[in-house]
């Protein structure tokens, strides 16, 4: 009964592994994304924003520069954990769970500084390893500290919507 137990848990695990076999191309790739997030406190609540995406060595970077009514926002993301992807039919349409930070500064007649943690959760479309496709959902939860009249720390959070398109090589 043990061998038999044994043998199942050994399918499980090597069925598991190939039910979420990553669907991303590898190498380096570079592209545009656009986001945006709501309910965030930390200078992240400024509506939807375009940037730079880059990824390298399974970690997605995303660098946003924004400016608005006499303001400026720099933003960083940096996914670099995969909890969970896979295929989804075998074919080019991938889903995925990262884990990463972001970090960002809003210049204007105060000083924001934010930070936390980010987990995307996205359907990816690869097509040939050459272009990739991405749509995500992406609650995060940070810090912020702003610097001026009165200084003030928060906590806050929210979730936005990502979409990007990269070219690899």
């Amino acid at each position: 009964m043990k061998k038999l137990v044994i043998a199942i848990a050994l399918v499980a695990i090597l069925g598991a592994g190939t039910a979420f076999a990553d669907n991303r191309p590898s190498g380096f790739g570079i592209g545009v994304v656009g986001a945006g997030h709501s309910g965030w406190t930390g200078g992240g609540g400024i509506g939807f924003r375009y940037g730079l995406a880059l990824a390298a060595a399974d970690t997605y970077w995303g660098i946003q520069l924004a400016g608005f009514g006499g303001n400026l926002f720099v933003g960083v993301t940096g996914d670099f954990l995969t909890f969970m992807s896979g295929s989804i039919g075998g074919g080019p349409v991938g889903w995925y769970i990262d884990g990463g930070l972001f970090a960002n500064v809003l210049l204007g007649n105060n000083l924001t500084l934010g930070g936390g943690a980010r987990l995307p959760i996205g359907l990816s479309f690869n097509f040939n390893d050459f272009i990739d496709i991405w749509l995500a959902a992406v609650p995060s939860i940070g810090v912020s500290v702003t610097t001026g009249g009165n200084t003030n720390i928060g906590l806050g959070g929210g979730w936005g919507p990502e979409i990007g398109l990269r070219v690899w090589f």
